[in-house]
């Protein structure tokens, strides 16, 4: 399951983010910036200078992966979950 980075939306396997914020080596660390458990910056996005721009789909997507990571906190395994499911969601569209 990923989670998503709150700068640029790119998706991380859920294990690979929290290894490095655990275990990772100060140069590794560099490229990210975390907020408790949620991705604030990574490396696809670190340098970038200009923000990105999303599609009205990906702005959906993060609204309500920034608000998922207000209402669960530190449950990442939750956040990860409801993302997928909400992505599920929008592939059906309305019925």
């Amino acid at each position: 399951m990923d989670i998503m980075c709150s700068k640029c939306m790119e998706p991380w396997e859920l294990s690979h983010a929290l290894e490095v914020k655990s275990w990772g080596d100060a140069e590794e660390l560099e490229d990210w910036v975390f907020n408790g458990k949620q991705i604030m910056a990574c490396p696809c996005c670190k340098h970038q200078e200009m923000p990105p721009q999303f599609s009205p789909e990906q702005e959906e997507l993060k609204q309500a992966s920034d608000m998922l990571h207000d209402l669960l906190g530190d449950d990442v395994d939750g956040i990860a979950s409801e993302l997928e499911d909400f992505k599920l969601l929008m592939r059906r569209g309305p019925q």
